[in-house]
């Protein structure tokens, strides 16, 4: 074998088929809008995408660790955050966005790597509230579907 690269993604963990409807509502998120982002990066992000009214859930596993993300100037506004008992989660800002306070994603360690949940405002809203709310809050009603 030439590559580690399919393997990989053969491991990744995948929201759009894992995450059941019922979890996606009480997300705030209509399951019916459902898009499989597929595998990306050689292999290395596999992304499941939901619209709710104002806003995307994007839920995202990557092969890169916590501290990558901690490491890189992209994300801004790190803070450590709690969810449903993973303390190794963060929260973070997007800095590359023109308005960095319409997403914001919480990430959180997972044996092959992270999870990142992420909440993007539309760009034909306003915010219904603060995304980093809003994304804590589905990372706590998504966890029990999350692996470890």
């Amino acid at each position: 074998m030439s590559g580690t690269a399919e393997p990989v993604a053969m491991e990744l963990f995948d929201p759009c088929t894992v995450i059941p409807d019922e979890a996606i509502r009480a997300a705030g998120a209509d399951p019916a809008t459902k898009d499989d982002g597929g595998t990306l990066n050689s292999g290395q992000w596999k992304s499941c995408t939901w619209a709710g009214n104002s806003f995307f859930l994007d839920v995202q596993a990557t092969t890169r660790t916590l501290d990558e993300f901690r490491s890189n100037p992209t994300y801004t506004e790190l803070r450590e955050v709690d969810v449903a008992g993973r303390t190794a989660a963060v929260s973070f800002r997007l800095a590359e966005n023109a308005d960095p306070s319409r997403s914001c994603v919480v990430a959180f360690d997972w044996k092959r790597g992270t999870i990142a949940i992420l909440i993007d405002t539309k760009l034909t809203h306003a915010a219904e509230t603060d995304p980093c709310v809003a994304a804590l809050g589905s990372s706590n009603v998504l966890s029990s579907y999350l692996p470890t």
